[in-house]
């Protein structure tokens, strides 16, 4: 009866088994980390495209609704700056000899009260001291600052100190009588706080807020944080501060390996 016998691997099987399961490892590791490399930039991508997108869309909405000719172009277009529209609506007449409305109003007199026809329903709280500020029709963003006075102390804008509202009906108070530079063609009035700035830097987009009249503070909150430096600018196109104007706002948005282009045109409806 033969004895089984029991053969073992060569050394030269045993190095070639090695050698080919190193290639076989190597090339699952290429493959691994290109797959994790992917999956990180495209999240990577996905996500400062996203910053992008809403950049563009909160910032056009925004300026829609900003006061007409509030806007302004700074830093050698790096900030632009805009007031928006706390409320607004069609103006009446409320003098301080008779309370009756005149719809036929084209010039201001000197007033005490005045009542509006909302736009569209806002909410806006009572307050005994200066919170909004009304504007008719002004011409530059200066129009909108306190104390900006034209001849014989006709002014563009006024403070109010009372606000009393019911349904879409809105009456307001200033603290003295004043008068008004101009009346609107529509008879049209707008309500406002204080301004809001956007400002590339370095590698963010900011958005700052004044928040009150006497003791002025600032808020600031970051609407974008992968900007390539020195690729964002804003940009009057034309009559881009008259009816119908054009603004462009240009940024470079992305990471060291790869970025993506925003070119947008955001129209000013600038009407009085």
């Amino acid at each position: 009866m033969r004895a089984s016998r029991h053969q073992g691997m060569t050394l030269i099987e045993l190095v070639l088994t090695l050698v080919v399961v190193a290639v076989l490892s190597v090339g699952l590791g290429h493959y691994l980390r290109y797959g994790i490399d992917g999956y990180s930039l495209t999240k990577d991508r996905t996500e400062y495209q996203g910053q992008g997108r809403f950049v563009i869309e909160r910032l056009s909405r925004e300026l829609r609704h900003a006061v007409p000719n509030s806007l302004e172009i700074t830093h050698h277009g790096q900030c632009l700056s805009y007031t928006p529209i706390a409320f607004s609506g069609r103006y009446f007449s409320s003098s301080s000899s008779s309370s009756v409305p005149d719809e036929n109003l084209t010039a201001m007199n000197s007033i005490k009260t005045l009542t509006l026809l909302l736009a569209q329903k806002v909410e806006l709280n009572s307050t005994s001291s200066v919170k909004y500020r009304v504007t008719i029709q002004p011409m530059t963003a200066a129009d909108l600052l306190p104390n900006v006075l034209e001849s014989e102390d006709r002014v563009y804008s006024a403070p109010v100190i009372t606000v009393r509202q019911s349904d879409q009906w809105l009456t307001v108070e200033f603290p003295n009588e004043v008068r008004f530079f101009a009346g609107s063609s529509g008879q049209r009035i707008y309500g406002y706080q204080q301004k809001v700035t956007w400002c590339f830097e370095k590698d963010q987009l900011i958005r700052s807020q004044e928040v009150g009249w006497q003791t002025k503070s600032l808020q600031h909150v970051v609407m974008a944080d992968r900007i390539v430096p020195l690729s964002g600018k804003f940009v009057g196109q034309g009559a881009a501060f008259n009816p119908y104007g054009v603004i462009n706002v240009v940024f470079d948005i992305g990471t060291e390996e790869e970025s993506s282009l925003y070119r947008h045109d955001i129209q000013v409806l600038n009407g009085a």
